[in-house]
C-alpha cells in the first residue's frame, strides 16, 4: 500500500539512502531518494490513510447511487490500514458494492486483492487472480482466514481461536510471556485469560523476581490454567449476531461483582 502513495517531489530529499549500481557490492555506491512511501517510515500509515481517505472524495461525487454511497462509506469507515471488513445483508448487494470499491481505488493506483467471503456467489463474482490464494482454485471448501490477527473461519462464518503457547519456564517472566501470547482484541477470551492475569498480578505484589520460579502454590494455579488454555481451539463465536428485518434490538448484559477484575461490553451499530 504504501508504494502506491507518492512522496511529494520537495520531501523526497528526505528519503535519501546509498546503493550499489546493479546490486554490485564493489562498485561505489550512488546516492538515490525515494519516490514513494516506504515501510518503516513513521509517517508512512499516515500518508497512505490520507490518499485513501482523499481517494473516496475524489470520487464521491461520482458515486451518489445506493451502491456507490456504500461503497464510498466502507472506503471512509472500514478500512483498518490495508484490510477492509465490511458486511451487507444481500448477496446481490455485495457484489455490486465489491466491484464498485474495486473501481473506486482503482482510480487512487490501489489494488484491492485476496478478496475472502462467506457467500460462493460473491467469490465468483470476483476473478480468481484477486480472491484469497487459498480461494483461487476451488471453492468447495471455504477457509479459516486470519482478519487483523483474529481467526474467522468463511464456511461457518464463526471467530475461532487458534492458539499455540511458546514453551517458557515457570517464572514470573515466562507466566506474562504465555498469558500475552493469546491475541484476543475482540475480548472473546477475556473470562478466562484474567485467571492468569490475577496470578500475575498476585507474584508482582510479593515482588518476585523476574527469574524466580513459582512458589508450590503458585504453580498448581498455573499449571491448571495451562491445561484448559487448548479448550479455547473448541469455542466458536458466531460473527453475525444481528436478526433479519428486526425493528428494534436490545443488547442485556449480565454481569456479577468482582473484586479482581472489571471489563466493559461496547456495540457500535
Amino acid at each position: 500500500m504504501f508504494h502506491q502513495v507518492q512522496v511529494i517531489s520537495e520531501d523526497r530529499d528526505v528519503f535519501r539512502f546509498l546503493w550499489w549500481p546493479g546490486g554490485n557490492l564493489e562498485s561505489e555506491p550512488l546516492e538515490y531518494r525515494m519516490t514513494v512511501h516506504l515501510f518503516g517510515a513513521t509517517s508512512s500509515p499516515a500518508c497512505a490513510g490520507y490518499a485513501l481517505q482523499r481517494t473516496a472524495r475524489d470520487n464521491e461525487l461520482h458515486n451518489q447511487d445506493i451502491v456507490g454511497k456504500k461503497a464510498i462509506q466502507f472506503i471512509r469507515n472500514n478500512f483498518y490500514v490495508d484490510d477492509l471488513l465490511a458486511s451487507v445483508d444481500d448477496p446481490t448487494v455485495a457484489i455490486e458494492v465489491v466491484e464498485r470499491i474495486r473501481s473506486i481505488l482503482s482510480k487512487g493506483g490501489f489494488r484491492l486483492t485476496k478478496w475472502v467471503s462467506n457467500d460462493r456467489a460473491v467469490l465468483q463474482s470476483i476473478p480468481e487472480s484477486e480472491r484469497a490464494p487459498n480461494l483461487r482454485n476451488s471453492l468447495e471448501t471455504l477457509p479459516t482466514e486470519r482478519t487483523l490477527g483474529v481467526s474467522w473461519n468463511a464456511e461457518n462464518d464463526n471467530f475461532l481461536f487458534n492458539v499455540s503457547l511458546p514453551d517458557k519456564p515457570f517464572t514470573r517472566r515466562g507466566l506474562l510471556s504465555i498469558s500475552s501470547s493469546i491475541f484476543d482484541p475482540l475480548g472473546f477470551a477475556a473470562p478466562f485469560v484474567v485467571i492468569a492475569r490475577c496470578l500475575l498480578q498476585d507474584i508482582c505484589r510479593k515482588g518476585s523476581d523476574w527469574d524466580k520460579p513459582l512458589t508450590d502454590e503458585e504453580l498448581v494455579t498455573w499449571k491448571k490454567w495451562l491445561q484448559n488454555v487448548p479448550l479455547l481451539s473448541s469455542i466458536q463465536i458466531p460473527r453475525w449476531l444481528q436478526l433479519d428485518n428486526a425493528q428494534r434490538v436490545q443488547l442485556h448484559v449480565f454481569c456479577d461483582a468482582s473484586q479482581r477484575g472489571y471489563a466493559a461490553v461496547h456495540i457500535s451499530a
